[in-house]
């Protein structure tokens, strides 16, 4: 077998190295990236998520014991920070999807437009959260 095969780099390495380089990466490139970071913290929620709603199985007292808890200004700030992360994740799946589909579209302007939707999203919410 030809030994090149072996030597192609993820899409993740190569961007890793272009970064350490220095070299001066689009929008576009940091959103994928940032795909690749968000499916993993959502995750991490969900699981997080599960642990908690299943405190109602210990009864009314524990379950309010437990919201009560989670009432706090810090957790309202990282509730904001999910909303985010939820919200850039949805559309930029969303982007790479009409990237994929129609090659046409200009991915770079997609990027700006929904990244700048998703923070709209959360700024929307502050009073709604907070």
């Amino acid at each position: 077998m030809p030994t090149h095969i072996y030597s192609r780099k993820t899409v993740i390495r190569r961007f890793i190295e272009r970064t350490l380089k220095g070299e001066r990466l689009g929008f576009e490139a940091y959103a994928f990236a940032a795909q690749r970071i968000t499916g993993p913290i959502i995750v991490a929620f969900l699981i997080v998520h599960l642990h908690t709603l299943s405190s109602i199985s210990g009864g009314e007292t524990v379950f309010n014991r437990t919201m009560d808890w989670l009432d706090r200004p810090l957790i309202n700030i990282g509730e904001l920070i999910l909303l985010w992360i939820f919200a850039f994740h949805g559309l930029n799946g969303l982007r790479l999807i009409l990237v994929n589909l129609f090659p046409g579209f200009n991915h770079r302007r997609l990027a700006y437009v929904f990244s700048l939707i998703s923070v709209i999203v959360v700024l929307i919410s502050i009073p709604i959260v907070l």
